[in-house]
Formats: C-alpha cells, sequence, structure tokens
C-alpha cells in the first residue's frame, strides 16, 4: 500500500518471483496452486498470459472477500472449483461464503463481478487480457481487454475512496444480504 499523492492511497503488487518473458510456457507447472488455471494441468503448453489473467481475477475475489474462492483448478482435486465449473461464475458467488459468512457476491460490487468474471473465465480463450488488447490465444467474443471494463475506469474517475471503488460498504451489505437470501456452502478441499 502506497500514497498516491491525492491523499489516497494505491495498491501495488510486488511478488514477481515467477515472472518470465515468454508468452508460452512448457514444462513444469510451477506456482501457487490456488492461482494456476485449469489449462495448465490439461495441456503440454499454454499462454502465460492468460494464466496471470486468471491469477489476477482469483486475486481480485481473494482480497475483497477475505478468503480464497478454491483451492486449486486441478479437476477433480477441489471441491469450490468444481462448483464453480457446474454453477458459473454468478451462481458460485452467490454461493460461495466469503470471510464473514457472506457470499461473495455480497463483497463485490457488481462492476468488481463484471471484472473478475472476465479474468475467470475457464477457457483461457473466453478470458479478459491484462494486456489493451486481448492476447492472441483470446479468440472469442467473451475476451476483452480489463482496461474496458467499469471497475477500472470507475477507479480512474474516482480517486476519493480505495475501498468503496471496489467493495460494497457496510451498510449496504446489511441490505444486500437481507435482499436476496441465497443457499450458500463452504467447501472443503
Amino acid at each position: 500500500l502506497s500514497s498516491d499523492g491525492l491523499g489516497g492511497h494505491r495498491v501495488r503488487i510486488i511478488d514477481f518471483g515467477l515472472a518470465a518473458v515468454s508468452t508460452t510456457h512448457t514444462g513444469k507447472v510451477s506456482g501457487k496452486q490456488v492461482y494456476l488455471p485449469p489449462e495448465v494441468y490439461l495441456q503440454p503448453s499454454y499462454d502465460t498470459r492468460a494464466a496471470d489473467a486468471f491469477a489476477v481475477g482469483v486475486l481480485l475475489l481473494a482480497a475483497a472477500g477475505k478468503e480464497y474462492p478454491w483451492t486449486t483448478a486441478k479437476p477433480s482435486k477441489c471441491r469450490c472449483f468444481g462448483h464453480f465449473i457446474e454453477l458459473g461464475f454468478a451462481a458460485f458467488i452467490a454461493k460461495r461464503k466469503a470471510a464473514g459468512g457472506r457470499p461473495f457476491e455480497a463483497v463485490l460490487s457488481p462492476a468488481l463481478a463484471k471484472l473478475a468474471e472476465g479474468l475467470l473465465r475457464v477457457e483461457p480463450e473466453e478470458r479478459s487480457a491484462l494486456s489493451p488488447s486481448p492476447t492472441p490465444s483470446a479468440r472469442k467474443a467473451e475476451a476483452r481487454s480489463v482496461w474496458e471494463f467499469e471497475w477500472l475506469h470507475a477507479a480512474y474517475e474516482d480517486r476519493r475512496s480505495d475501498a468503496g471503488a471496489c467493495v460494497r460498504e457496510a451498510p449496504a451489505l446489511e441490505a444486500c444480504a437481507a435482499q436476496r437470501p441465497v443457499p450458500s456452502f463452504v467447501c472443503v478441499s
């Protein structure tokens, strides 16, 4: 966390221990399992940019919900990720509990949820890109640059509150939870 020079704060991600310049990876899978996308386990090589986008999506959910959404995206190894595949993003965040017992849906603004959904697409060619333009592997219409999402535009336009731009404030949380009681689940690997 650092000062943004305007009286607010800016989050900076600084752990680049596995950084690489290659856009394709072949060989041994490395990195924390919670951040790795399913294709690293299913394909002999994968687009590292699409994998990084997935990791940012996991990071956004974990930061907003103070809880990881799953332990791994390795097929058949994590019940939570199985629910994510089965239910789809919207139903998953409506049911999966974040820290404090509320569903992830209750702690994500609609704009942040759309961004996370784009980053967490299971198919790498459907995943949103971190670069200003979609990656070459992004062949589907769903794939677009994260820079096109409202959440990032709002972060630049409204620098008054670092928390207000990404999560709902406490009174809104209460109202949201009261309006939409949904069945939920807690996953244990």
